[in-house]
C-alpha cells in the first residue's frame, strides 16, 4: 500500500540544542579566574578539599549524566523501532551521539521519522477507526530519602521535614481512599486492577459509554450500554486507566485503587506523584534543590501500557502500526508524560542549583570554584539530553493521539 506522506511540523521552539539548555554562560557566572585551577569532576565528589555543597552538586550531576544517557538511549531505540517497523529509512544514525539523532528541525531524527510514518498511515487509513487506550502509570519519589536530604542540607538546624501530604501539591497526591475521591480527581485504574468510573476514561471502558465506543477491532457504536473499548465521552462502569471523576459527589474508586487528588474520609499509603516542595526551613537552598533532584530522579515508576484499537484488516500498515504501538509506545509515553517529565524537571532544578553554587563563588576556594563550574556543565549537558528525549517522546505520542479517539 502506498502511503502519502504530508509535512509534519516539528516544534522548532522545542528542539533545543545542548548549548542552549546547558547555557553558554556558565563560565561567565564563575566570577574569579579559575584558569590555573583544574578539577577532575569524576573524583572530586569525594575530595575533602572541595566545598561540601560542590561535592553534592558533583555527585548528583554524575547521577544525572548516567540517567540522561540511559533515557536518551531508550527513547532513541523505541523511536527507531517504530520508524523501521513502519518502513521508515534510517536518517538518524548519521547524527551519532548528537541530540539530533532523536529529533531535529530537519525531521531526520528517529522520533521525527517515527512520527511521520505514524501520521502518514493514520491519515491514509482513517477508516480503520483508531482509538488509543492508555494506562499511564505514575512515579513516586521516596519521602524517606527526601527527609535525609533535609537533614543533610540543614546541618545543625532543627527542622521538621513534615509529611508526604504537607510536602506534595494537593492535585499530585495519591492514596488508597476508603471513602470518596472528590470530583476533579482521578481514580487510577490498571489492566489488572480496574477502577470504578463515572467520567472520562483514558483506558478501556467496561460499562456504559455516553458517546462513541470503539471496540478492540475498530467497530464504533454510539451510546453503548455495554461498551468494551475506548469511550469518547463519559464512561459509567470500570476503567483500566485514569478515570477523571465528573460526578458531583465524588466517587469510590474501588478496593485498593488509588485516588489522585483529594480524598474525603480515611486514607492509607499517601504518595506524591511529583517532586516534593521545599521544607519550611531551608538553610542551604542550593543543597536542598540538588539533593531533592536526586530523589526525584530515583523515583519508583509504575510501567505504562498502551493499545491502539483499530480494524487491522484494513491493510498491512495498520496492523504493523498497532503492533509497534503495543511494543514501543510505553517507552515514549513514559518519556513524554510521566518518568521523563519528572526527571527533566529535576534536572532543570539541578542545573539552577549548580548555577547558584557557581554564583556564590566568593565563598569558595579556587579548587571548589573550578569543580562547581565543571559540575554545572555536566548538569546542563544532562538537561539537554533529557529535554530532547522528552520532546521526542511527546512528538511521537501526540502525533498518534491527535489522530485517534
Amino acid at each position: 500500500m502506498s502511503v502519502r506522506m504530508s509535512s509534519l511540523v516539528v516544534w522548532p521552539s522545542l528542539i533545543l540544542t545542548a548549548s542552549s539548555i546547558a547555557g553558554c554562560s556558565i563560565e561567565a557566572l564563575a566570577g574569579p579566574d579559575t584558569s590555573n585551577t583544574s578539577c577532575d569532576v569524576g573524583s572530586a565528589a569525594s575530595d575533602a578539599n572541595v566545598d561540601v555543597s560542590v561535592r553534592l552538586l558533583l555527585q548528583v550531576s554524575g547521577e544525572f549524566k548516567d540517567t540522561a544517557a540511559n533515557t536518551r538511549a531508550t527513547v532513541l531505540a523505541a523511536c527507531a523501532n517504530i520508524a523501521k517497523d513502519l518502513g521508515g529509512g534510517d536518517s538518524w544514525s548519521k547524527h551519532g551521539d548528537s541530540n539530533d539523532a532523536i529529533a531535529n528541525g530537519d525531521n531526520t531524527g528517529a522520533c521525527n521519522v517515527a512520527a511521520l510514518r505514524i501520521q502518514g498511515i493514520m491519515d491514509a487509513s482513517a477508516n480503520a477507526n483508531f482509538a488509543l487506550v492508555v494506562t499511564k502509570g505514575a512515579c513516586y519519589p521516596d519521602f524517606a530519602a527526601q527527609t535525609k536530604c533535609d537533614a543533610q542540607c540543614n546541618a545543625e538546624a532543627k527542622c521538621d521535614s513534615g509529611t508526604t501530604e504537607t510536602r506534595c501539591e494537593p492535585a499530585a497526591l495519591s492514596c488508597t481512599c476508603s471513602s470518596v475521591c472528590k470530583v476533579s480527581g482521578s481514580c487510577r485504574g490498571t489492566v489488572s486492577l480496574e477502577a470504578n468510573c463515572t467520567g472520562k476514561c483514558e483506558g478501556t471502558c467496561n460499562g456504559e459509554c455516553k458517546g462513541t465506543c470503539t471496540s478492540a477491532s475498530g467497530t464504533k457504536t454510539d451510546n453503548d450500554k455495554n461498551c468494551r473499548g475506548k469511550c469518547s465521552a463519559s464512561c459509567s462502569g470500570k476503567c483500566t486507566g485514569d478515570c477523571k471523576i465528573e460526578v458531583e459527589g465524588g466517587l469510590n474508586c474501588g478496593a485498593n485503587v488509588r485516588c489522585r487528588g483529594e480524598c474525603e474520609g480515611a486514607y492509607t499509603e499517601p504518595k506524591c506523584e511529583t517532586s516534593f516542595t521545599p521544607p519550611k526551613c531551608v538553610v542551604d537552598a542550593s543543597c536542598i534543590a540538588a539533593c531533592s533532584s536526586s530523589v526525584s530522579a530515583k523515583a519508583v515508576c509504575d510501567p505504562p501500557s498502551v493499545e491502539l484499537l483499530c480494524n487491522t484488516s484494513v491493510n498491512a500498515d495498520v496492523a504493523k502500526l498497532a503492533a509497534t504501538v503495543r511494543a514501543n509506545f510505553p517507552v515514549v509515553l513514559a518519556a513524554a508524560q510521566t518518568q521523563g517529565k519528572l526527571v527533566l524537571d529535576a534536572a532543570l532544578r539541578l542545573k539552577a542549583a549548580g548555577e547558584a553554587v557557581v554564583k556564590s563563588s566568593s565563598k569558595l576556594n579556587a579548587h571548589s570554584i573550578a569543580c562547581a563550574v565543571g559540575g554545572a556543565k555536566v548538569a546542563g549537558d544532562a538537561t539537554a539530553k533529557l529535554s530532547v528525549a522528552v520532546q521526542g517522546g511527546a512528538l511521537v505520542t501526540e502525533t498518534c493521539t491527535a489522530r485517534a479517539q
